[in-house]
């Protein structure tokens, strides 16, 4: 007796439409996380260069970083969240790709406030503590999370009008 086929992922629809554990869909926001984690080590890695290209800056050289390293990995963010998250979105990659932007917008303006906040108090943090993990990495963290979880709710509403599946014929750029 041969096993039977196992059936194939469909490219359209996000992997949190398709993957079940105990017979149960796992929440949709779990996948989010594992699409922003990904995420968030490349852009980690993007903003330590960028930091140490910016090293000369007398101000704000970490905000700086966090800003342009963000920017520069929301391209990334998008095909991530589209396999994971929330599927094919409506219209050409492009179009899809300036919406998110438009999101991520309120997202970066927000977080320079945040990044230099977190910066500023972190570095007040007992030396016991920054020992363990250094200032900058505490801030760039809770910048992180923060940024995270309202980036999930304003993507969730805005990537397509018509729910989960559907959307866009190809995933790829025209």
């Amino acid at each position: 007796m041969s096993a039977a086929p196992r059936p194939a992922f469909d490219s359209k629809k996000a992997l949190a439409d398709q993957i079940y554990c105990c017979g149960r869909k796992l929440p949709r926001y779990a996948f989010f996380m594992l699409s922003g984690a990904i995420c968030d080590v490349v852009q980690f890695v993007v903003n330590s260069i960028v930091a140490n290209m910016v090293a000369g800056l007398e101000y704000e050289r970490d905000t700086v970083a966090w800003t342009i390293s963000y920017t520069l990995c929301i391209a990334l963010r998008q095909e991530t969240h589209r396999i994971f998250v929330f599927g094919a979105y409506e219209g050409t990659y492009w179009q899809n790709l300036s919406r998110v932007y438009m999101t991520y917008a309120t997202t970066i303006a927000a977080s320079i406030v945040l990044r230099s906040m977190l910066g500023h108090v972190a570095e007040e943090l007992p030396t016991a503590l920054t020992e363990v993990i250094d200032a900058r990495t505490i801030a760039y963290i809770g910048t992180v999370l923060c940024t995270g979880c309202f980036s999930y709710f304003a993507l969730k509403r805005g990537w397509k009008k018509g729910g989960s599946g559907g959307g866009s014929k190809s995933p790829l750029p025209k």
